[in-house]
Order: structure tokens, then C-alpha cells, then sequence
């Protein structure tokens, strides 16, 4: 039976920096199982890219990061992202992971961090320094007590930042590593937030999406 490190994973580097992506694409193409692919293949083929790790070289976009980040996770639910920048503070960092972003890398740690990154990302965990996750967690608590948001008058502190980790898509396995649990225990506080708050299932504590974009407002002229 294949490895996690056998399993071929799909990387899309999206930067308008000839040099960069050269150089990303050069450290990703030593390890036999990841596939560099293109923006351009994949709007040609996107069935193909459902769980894509893609990419992104933070200063050399065009588009806000937010914007990028959306039109994809619109069409790809499975998609992950990791962000090469340089010298991010802890709020910026926290913006990041409030977009949805599963990993971070310091734009001088690519050489040594970015194959390791890539895989613990592609494997549903969070590239991210441990004090950033504990900050994101309390400035997240703090921010669900000051909205005073209806129904969840009878949930617990834990059981609220459960369900604000959920509704900004982080998986089970993401949500263990910020909280500092186990899995199971995830599962455990969410069953208990269905029947307090009255769901049948995760999507319902997300919301709806009403998003519209089409595959040809992604790319930028």
C-alpha cells in the first residue's frame, strides 16, 4: 500500500515572478512525487485539480491574496494554500489563517522548509508556527464573545472556537492542531454543537455559498 510520501501531490505555484517560480518550481520538481502544474493547465483542466496545494508567492500578485483565495476555493472545496512571504508579523499572520491559508513560509526558509511544507499541508495538517496558532485561537475567542452571536448563548468557550474554526473551513485534523487536542476530540465538541444548535451536519454551521465567479475572471491580464 502506497505511503503518504508515495502519494503523487499536485502543487500550483502562482507568481508573476519569472525568478521565483523558476526557483520554487526547481526545489518542488526534486521530490518524485509531487507534479508542478500551471495556473493555465489547470483552468484548461480542472477536474484534474480538486485538492491542489497551491502556491502562492505573496508579493508578486496582482490580485489581493483574499480575492486569489476565494475564486479558488469556489471551485476547488479541497484545494490547500500555502504562502511564501517575507517578514510577516504575528497580525499579519493571523489575517492569513482568518483567509483560509494553511501554511506560511518565510521567503528564506523555501530551501529548507518548502517540500516538508507541502506534504504536512497536503496531509490536512497546519504549516504554522505554534504561538501563531495559540494567538489565532485567543484573538478568535475573544472576538466570538465581543459579537455576543444569537444561539450560542449555552455553547462553551471551547465549543465556540470549534464553531468559529469550522465555519472558516478548517478541517477536523487543522482544528485539533490549533486547539491543541485530539481529533476525537473535535468530534466530540461537534456533535455536541449539532444538537445545541439545532444542524444535521457540518455545511450547516458553514453556511451557504454564494459565490458566482467563473474560471475566466480568474486569470489576470
Amino acid at each position: 500500500m502506497p505511503t503518504s510520501e508515495d502519494r503523487v501531490t499536485t502543487v500550483c505555484v502562482i507568481s508573476h515572478s519569472g525568478l521565483a517560480t523558476g526557483y520554487v518550481v526547481q526545489i518542488l520538481s526534486a521530490a518524485d512525487n509531487i507534479r508542478v502544474i500551471s495556473l493555465d493547465e489547470i483552468i484548461r483542466n480542472p477536474h484534474d485539480a480538486s485538492s491542489t496545494v497551491f502556491l502562492f508567492d505573496a508579493s508578486s500578485l496582482k490580485l489581493p491574496l483574499g480575492e486569489c483565495l476565494r475564486r479558488l476555493r469556489h471551485h476547488f472545496v479541497k484545494s490547500r494554500f500555502i504562502v511564501v512571504d517575507q517578514g510577516s508579523n504575528a497580525e499579519e499572520l493571523v489575517h492569513l489563517l482568518q483567509l483560509g491559508v494553511h501554511g506560511y513560509i518565510e521567503g528564506g526558509e523555501v530551501t529548507q522548509s518548502l517540500l516538508e511544507a507541502v506534504n504536512v499541508v497536503r496531509d490536512g495538517a497546519l504549516w504554522v508556527a505554534p504561538k501563531i496558532l495559540q494567538y489565532y485561537v485567543t484573538r478568535m475567542a475573544d472576538g466570538t464573545r465581543r459579537k455576543g452571536i444569537s444561539r450560542v448563548h449555552e455553547l462553551t468557550q471551547r465549543e465556540r472556537q470549534v464553531l468559529e474554526l469550522v465555519r472558516q473551513r478548517y478541517s477536523n485534523q487543522e482544528i485539533a492542531t490549533m486547539l491543541g487536542v485530539n481529533e476525537s476530540t473535535v468530534k466530540f465538541h461537534l456533535t455536541h454543537l449539532f444538537e445545541k444548535l439545532g444542524v444535521v451536519g457540518r455545511q450547516e454551521l458553514i453556511g451557504k455559498n454564494d459565490h458566482s465567479d467563473t474560471w475566466d475572471r480568474l486569470l489576470v491580464s
